[in-house]
């Protein structure tokens, strides 16, 4: 008997053993981690705890989602095979947002692509431009309506307060209004009293104490313009977007309409590009010369004309013509394309050299020593400011090659831009209402359609 019983209990004692070592060899560790920490765990949509954190799982497949206030959703399909610890710990992406246009209304958009709020319709017609106030208080937009009378409006970020800064006035269209640098009054450009002619405004951002500066003649296709850092001087100059009106000028004046000077009456050609440095103290000239191809090529003059000085070598070739010039982040050197090439240049005219080939556009991050560049097939690079570190963020951006690039093309503005954190960048593609958002920490691409106009929010006025 007492061995019978003996037995019954060994048979047991097995039984709970192997039911044990069953139980815990059949179970991997799972450790959750997340940079920041403190996200919600869910595993198969169960709330479980938050980051760190570590379990024992059965073989087969869970659902892992990581979730934190501010941050992308962080998910991932996790296979369990045996005894063999897994870990997950992603770096998660901070939520950033956009303002898109789409069928005249206004949204506020996440980089994840979906909808946080409408901020309002314009009803008086097509919005055509969108920026922000250097407070990010403030949106300013130009509507084109059936007709063709241009006006300007301005809103709070939030899509309240929205108001006709222009009135009566025919906003002539040729290049969209500016925030001065502290934000409280905006420049337009008008149509003249007399036909041929057009008028550069100012006005406050509460719509009052409107001025005409200056009133002068132009027959080009659209005029562009500039503030100075200080506020204190304007610059413009007649832009062809076939530039096939012949000679365009630079031309400089003080903020109250006064001391008008043509920087560029010596010069035969066509003014491609004008801006002030971040000084203000001296102007770069992007200059094109076809009848003196010589004087193609890059300008550094002072606002009053004087100590003109070209910086950029002539090239006895087609390569010869400057797009997108750049300041670096220190203001020592100028980038620009070139031959779709990168290239680079002191501001004294030394040390001219490529950096790059095959670049189509180009943009600084602000926080590092980077360039971001938009190659000719498409895709996404980080470099350092020297060349060399050269890292693949994206392939092609349309999953195919295209042999009529480029894709992106400036409509409205650059074609791509970084976001305020410089972790994803916004890409427009030319004559389609398709709007691309490419992550810089993992690649991935969200692709949104049927927007016609789309900015960052500054990250100041993310939290309206």
């Amino acid at each position: 008997m007492k061995i019978k019983i003996f037995l019954i209990t060994f048979v047991l004692i097995l039984i709970i053993f192997g039911f044990f070592a069953y139980f815990y060899l059949s179970r991997s560790t799972i450790s959750i981690s997340s940079n920041p920490s403190s996200a919600n765990v869910y595993i198969n949509g169960k709330f479980v705890g938050t980051t760190p954190y570590e379990t024992k799982l059965f073989k087969g497949k869970y659902e892992i989602r990581i979730v934190k206030d501010g941050f992308e959703e962080y998910s991932a399909t996790v296979d369990i095979k045996g005894n063999k610890k897994e870990i997950i710990s992603p770096n998660l992406e901070k939520l950033e947002y956009l303002l898109l246009v789409r069928q005249n209304k206004f949204y506020k958009v996440r980089t994840d692509g979906k909808v946080v709020k409408q901020l309002g319709e314009s009803t008086d017609g097509n919005p055509i431009f969108i920026s922000f106030s250097p407070d990010g208080s403030k949106i300013l937009y130009e509507v084109s309506s059936p007709s063709y009378k241009n006006s300007i409006w301005i809103m709070d970020v939030d899509g309240s307060n929205r108001k006709n800064l222009t009135g009566n006035i025919q906003v002539s269209g040729r290049d969209f209004p500016q925030f001065f640098p502290d934000g409280k009054k905006v420049l337009f450009i008008a149509s003249g009293s007399k036909k041929g002619y057009l008028a550069f405004w100012t006005i406050d951002i509460n719509g009052g104490d409107i001025k005409k500066v200056i009133e002068v003649k132009s027959d080009h296709e659209e005029v562009r313009y500039a503030i100075s850092p200080d506020g204190k001087k304007i610059l413009f100059y007649g832009y062809d977007i076939l530039q096939n009106l012949g000679t365009t000028s630079l031309w400089v004046l003080d903020y109250s309409g006064q001391n008008l000077i043509n920087l560029t009456s010596e010069m035969n050609g066509k003014v491609i590009f004008a801006t002030f440095f971040p000084d203000g103290n001296n102007i770069l000239l992007d200059f094109l010369s076809s009848s003196k191809p010589q004087l193609t090529g890059l300008w550094v003059l002072s606002p009053d004309g004087k100590n003109i000085k070209k910086i950029t070598k002539f090239r006895e070739n087609n390569d010869s013509e400057i797009l997108s010039p750049k300041f670096s982040k220190d203001g020592k050197r100028i980038f620009f394309i070139s031959g779709n090439c990168l290239w680079s240049v002191n501001i004294d005219g030394t040390d001219e050299k490529i950096i790059k080939a095959a670049v189509f556009d180009f943009c600084f991050f602000t926080k590092e020593e980077k360039i971001l560049l938009l190659e000719t097939q498409s895709s996404l690079w980080v470099i350092n400011i020297d060349g060399t570190g050269e890292k693949k963020i994206t392939g092609d951006l349309l999953g195919e090659s295209d042999s009529t690039f480029p894709t992106f093309y400036y409509i409205f503005g650059p074609p791509f831009s970084l976001s305020p954190d410089e972790s994803h960048v916004l890409l427009t593609k030319a004559y389609t209402e398709e709007v691309y958002i490419a992550s810089l920490y993992t690649g991935k691409i969200t692709k949104l359609n049927g927007y016609s106009l789309s900015c960052w929010f500054p990250e100041k006025s993310s939290n309206n």
